[in-house]
């Protein structure tokens, strides 16, 4: 089973970060495998595994639902590493869908169970998740506490790849804040560590932004070697939205260098590969560039044209984010209305257990009260019967005794009788004496 499980679970990023192993297989084999196990703890595993995957495809409705399925059963089976595992879930939810406070109550429910459990991996993990909350918050103080909490603990880890990532996560902080230096520095601190773990991927996005800090500060050798090494990096690994993301920041950056026939080429090839991953946001990136192209080079039919797409591609953005969020109004709401519906049966089955545990109460005082007053009825017949044996006692002691002063006064009499007769016979003579003397 744990064989199979974690089979399921393996899957391969392509460098945008878009799945190229079908997610709907993944979440339909995980799927099938929580209908055929047995398992309590395994059950709780493959929905916090689905809840995953749904989001990742940005199911956010369903991964709620099962994420909070999954930490209902979690509880009850007291699985801590579950309970915390279902909590971080629904905090990435929480905070995908906006709901900041939601997700930061989430990821310190998460926090407190792993740091119950030492998981400083985990906690270091939450903490990063955490910072990048605060940062959508613009709440940059708590944002970068949190993400130093977390390089310091991946340092005590010698987690090189987590060290990396909590570093670029505080240099994004510091170019946004337009501390460029201080940008730049972190950014070839987290360089370096994604190279000694061999972070391909990583590197890419290190180099893509070195080259960012080097552009905005005008130095451009510096920029366009660095954008190279990222373009060279994400075509190796076929990272394709990369790719795309890369030829956008050349145009632009050839654009600035008023080199139009260069940046004309790199906006093509970004759209070219843009279109052949059907990557809309990319391409909505991509026809506003060239739409300031043309403008510069005053082709304003080219300007137009591309200004039509770029519309064209942000109203099908718009509705695509408006469409999925009714679908996840209309999930939420039918999953509220379950759980109301779960609530209200529970909340009938509460009142008949507390009913039925009422009466029990009741039927067991009626048996303890029985018992007692049974046990002082037993009370008082014991001590009537005591009282009763010690009179018969006493009074038999008190016949004993007077039959005892009854035999003395008969044997008083008695000798006295005895007394009496031996006086008379020493008194009178005897009968023969009598008779000799009546013959004389």
């Amino acid at each position: 089973m744990k064989k199979i499980y974690l089979l399921i679970l393996f899957f391969i990023f392509s460098g945008n970060g878009h799945l190229i192993f079908c997610q709907g297989n993944v979440i339909d084999s995980l799927s099938h495998l929580l209908q055929k196990t047995k398992s309590d703890s395994e059950q709780v595993k493959l929905l916090n595994s689905i809840c995953w995957q749904q989001f990742i495809l940005e199911d956010y409705a369903n991964a709620k639902m099962n994420g909070n399925e999954a930490l209902k059963r979690a509880r009850t089976l007291n699985l801590s590493k579950e309970v915390a595992r279902s909590y971080s879930y629904l905090g990435s939810i929480a905070s995908r869908e906006g709901n900041y406070q939601e997700a930061i109550a989430d990821y310190f429910s998460s926090l407190k169970i792993r740091e119950k459990m030492n998981d400083r991996k985990g906690v270091a993990g939450i903490y990063n998740n955490m910072g990048m909350v605060y940062e959508s918050q613009n709440n940059l103080k708590d944002a970068l506490q949190s993400f130093r909490s977390a390089v310091s603990i991946f340092d005590s880890l010698k987690d090189k790849k987590g060290i990396g990532n909590g570093l670029l996560n505080i240099a994004n902080i510091y170019n946004d804040q337009n501390l460029l230096d201080s940008a730049l520095k972190l950014y070839e601190q987290a360089l370096n560590y994604r190279t000694e773990s061999d972070d391909a991927r990583g590197m890419a996005t290190c180099y893509n932004d070195i080259a960012v800090v080097y552009d905005r500060l005008d130095k451009n050798d510096k920029a366009l070697e660095y954008y190279n090494k990222a373009l060279q990096i994400r075509q190796e690994i076929e990272d394709d939205y990369g790719v795309a993301t890369v030829y956008v920041n050349l145009s632009e950056f050839y654009m600035k260098l008023n080199e139009m026939n260069k940046a004309k080429i790199m906006i093509d090839d970004a759209i070219r590969v843009s279109e052949e991953i059907q990557s809309k946001d990319e391409l909505l990136d991509c026809y506003e560039t060239l739409y300031h192209l043309d403008s510069i080079c005053g082709d304003f039919k080219g300007a137009y044209s591309s200004y039509k797409e770029y519309i064209t591609y942000r109203d099908s953005l718009i509705n695509e984010q408006n469409t999925k969020k009714i679908v996840q109004q209309q999930m939420q709401y039918g999953f509220d209305k379950k759980t109301s519906a779960d609530s209200i049966k529970n909340s009938e089955q509460k009142k008949h257990d507390d009913l039925k545990h009422k009466q029990e109460i009741q039927q067991q005082k009626i048996y303890t009260y029985g018992g007692a007053l049974g046990f002082a009825l037993m009370l008082v017949v014991a001590v009537v019967s005591l009282r009763a044996f010690r009179n018969k006692q006493k009074a038999n002691e008190i016949i004993s005794a007077q039959k005892l002063l009854v035999e003395e006064k008969q044997k008083e009499i008695l000798d006295s009788i005895h007394y009496a007769k031996r006086i008379q016979n020493a008194l009178l003579p005897n009968e023969k004496y009598i008779r000799n003397s009546l013959d004389r």
